[in-house]
């Protein structure tokens, strides 16, 4: 083997050994890249009862991360997880100097219930509500349009991951699960 070969297989080897030992740090340091966390929850089994047109997809998602939890999502399951009522709110925050609106806030809210179905016990229940900001600007519409789609995502995504944090907390009995 020459030495024009060897070298380059030498600065792999060290590329290789600096990428591992970026990866050791970043992982002894508890870094995790966000939305990696599976939240494994208190139950194996549960209805989904999420039949709300306006929130197609907050309700596609919410199965799909019960799913990738682990959690089988059966009809004939002894648990029943509501989604009630979810809502979103648009108001008009600051308004510029010829009276044309600049910022929006907008309020999206969530209530789930966590239900034995044989007795309807009530075993979780809340009501989440998060709210942001974005600016308005009437020159680029579309574009804001696609701003506030984006965020409306983001926070079904946000609501989401804590609802399903609280539903991690629980402490159920085995046989409520």
């Amino acid at each position: 083997m020459s030495r024009a070969q060897a070298q380059p297989e030498h600065q792999v080897g060290l590329v290789r050994l600096a990428v591992l030992c970026l990866c050791a740090a970043l992982a002894a340091c508890g870094y995790q890249l966000r939305g990696t966390q599976n939240q494994n929850v208190a139950f194996e089994r549960v209805e989904v009862a999420c039949n709300f047109k306006q929130s197609w997809y907050l309700c596609q998602q919410l199965e799909s991360r019960l799913a990738l939890a682990g959690v089988e999502l059966n009809e004939n399951a002894a648990l029943r997880l509501r989604i009630t009522t979810p809502s979103s709110k648009q108001r008009v925050l600051t308004i510029a100097g010829d009276a044309s609106t600049e910022e929006y806030e907008l309020t999206q809210r969530l209530a789930y219930v966590l239900e034995r179905k044989s007795d309807r016990k009530i075993l979780a229940r809340n009501e989440l509500s998060l709210a942001r900001v974005y600016s308005h600007q009437s020159n680029a519409l579309v574009a804001k349009e696609r701003e506030k789609e984006s965020l409306l995502r983001s926070m079904h995504r946000q609501i989401l991951n804590t609802m399903l944090r609280e539903l991690a907390e629980l402490q159920l009995n085995p046989s409520e699960s």
